[in-house]
């Protein structure tokens, strides 16, 4: 009895079931390309979108962003532009926002993200998604995550 036990303390403790309970936790200004990349790695999908018809698109004033990240669910049109990025869980389709904050550096070639920071992440609703639909692979061409 004892073996079960000790490995069902070490199944509940592992990083795939803490994973299924919360949301993966980054330190506050964290560039958001290394923000990506650690999500790409820990099992997690940028989601590309775009616009509803009728809405306003996401990047109307970031375009370079949208460029380099279809997962771009929107920007404020502000000096320190947030933004908000969608990703989702492999495991079992849980999406959520990574929200960001700061301006890409567009004096250099190609364009510089290392000062768009992480902010927050949180669980996507309904009305964060509004104004998007999901791209699926057939709709996005050739841009991948």
């Amino acid at each position: 009895m004892r073996p079960v036990l000790a490995a069902l303390c070490l199944l509940a403790l592992s990083p795939g079931v803490l994973a299924a309970e919360a949301l993966p936790r980054f330190k506050k200004h964290t560039p958001y390309p290394e923000v990506r990349a650690q999500l790409i790695r820990m099992g997690y999908r940028p989601v590309p979108v775009r616009p509803k018809p009728g809405a306003i698109p996401a990047c109307w004033n970031a375009p370079r962003v949208c460029r380099k990240y279809p997962e771009v669910v929107g920007c404020a049109g502000t000096g320190v532009r947030a933004c908000g990025f969608l990703f989702e869980r492999q495991t079992d389709g849980r999406k959520f926002i990574v929200g960001t904050a700061g301006e890409e550096n567009p004096l250099v070639s190609p364009p510089d993200f290392r000062f768009v920071v992480f902010e927050a992440i949180f669980e996507a609703r309904p009305s964060d998604l509004s104004d998007v639909v999901i791209a699926t692979p057939s709709r996005s061409g050739s841009r991948r995550p």
